[in-house]
């Protein structure tokens, strides 16, 4: 059995950007799925971090305006509600239910 885990990319439309997301399923896992999130840090920071959570689901993603998230309007600024707007979003885009 291979202990590799498959990321799948995905992107959501919200107001003003587009955002970018990785998913490293655990299809047997019966714990809650685990969002890792930092600004400015996107998903490619977790990377190694991620792999120390082998029993759940774990999904990593680029904040707006970082990485391949990207602003709809360049120069706009993101405000704290955007940001925690676009992560009540990404949740709800993997079914909710993260812990």
């Amino acid at each position: 059995m291979s202990t590799t885990t498959q990321i799948v990319t995905r992107t959501l439309d919200v107001p003003g950007a587009t955002l970018t997301y990785d998913i490293r399923h655990k299809e047997a896992s019966t714990e809650p799925i685990l969002v890792l999130i930092g600004f400015p840090m996107g998903a490619a920071g977790f990377a190694t971090l991620s792999k120390h959570f082998t029993d759940r689901t774990v999904v990593t993603y680029d904040p707006r305006g970082s990485e391949r998230s990207v602003k709809t309007d360049p120069t706009s600024q993101a405000t704290p509600d955007d940001h925690a707007d676009d992560v009540h979003r990404v949740i709800e885009a993997i079914g909710g239910g993260a812990g």
